[in-house]
């Protein structure tokens, strides 16, 4: 029973910290989320559409990342809270 119950609210903490993610996702702009590998079509399509990636093989070029001298990446920390660092 314990372990069931375990199951279940981890369940729930995945879900919620996937609606936060994709709440956060939808915010950026459509070439962001490009450069980034996510699909703006799955995010809308809610969390059963996780892990909202490109398909591999359309053509996707690289970036060239040569000319950026620092960006702040936003992320999810290990408990779901967001954070940003700089990326040198």
């Amino acid at each position: 029973m314990k372990e069931m119950i375990t199951r279940f609210f981890q369940a729930q903490l995945t879900r919620l910290q996937r609606e936060q993610m994709r709440g956060e996702l939808l915010s950026l702009s459509d070439q962001t989320l490009a450069d980034a590998g996510f699909s703006r079509e799955l995010l809308l399509e809610g969390i059963h559409a996780w892990p909202w990636r490109i398909p591999q093989g359309e053509n996707l070029e690289p970036l060239d990342l040569s000319a950026i001298q620092g960006c702040w990446v936003r992320m999810m920390g290990k408990r779901g809270e967001a954070q940003a660092r700089l990326v040198a």
